[in-house]
């Protein structure tokens, strides 16, 4: 699925299994909630700038900030969307969106979240994302970000 054909090292996933990695976050969702185990949200994927590095050595998925965004407006918003008002219509609450999953983008490096944030200024894709995860391994390299 990923441009490099691997798990791990440089690589992108491929547009056209963009709705095929949206359909697996939402039956990945469902699968759980068919166990009672409750997900308040989800990330667009961990450390996305990994998948930019060759030869990483461990899963990884490169995303662009571009990329993310279209991959979230036409594939994966949706899908939640989707996924959160027929949740709703099965517990019989068709405007209660407390319990919908959430969706977190950038899941990475504080020093990434002003390029990151500046995707998304589409309305859509405000709509669609809930906010960013940060992570702080460098913060002390980014404390006036």
């Amino acid at each position: 699925m990923k441009t490099n054909s691997k798990l791990n090292g440089f690589g992108f996933l491929k547009r056209q299994f963009y709705q095929v990695w949206a359909d697996y976050f939402v039956k990945f969702i469902e699968s759980y909630r068919a166990q009672n185990v409750s997900i308040w949200g989800v990330t667009t994927g961990n450390e996305p700038m990994n998948g930019f590095i060759p030869e990483f050595p461990f899963n990884c998925m490169g995303w662009t900030p571009t990329r993310v965004k279209d991959w979230i407006m036409n594939n994966l918003g949706p899908s939640l969307h989707a996924m959160n008002a027929r949740h709703r219509r099965e517990r019989g609450r068709n405007s209660d969106e407390e319990e919908d999953v959430k969706l977190i983008m950038l899941d990475d490096n504080k020093i990434n979240l002003a390029l990151w944030s500046r995707a998304v200024s589409n309305k859509l894709c405000v709509l669609l994302v809930t906010g960013f995860f940060l992570c702080l391994q460098f913060a002390a390299h980014t404390h006036s970000l």
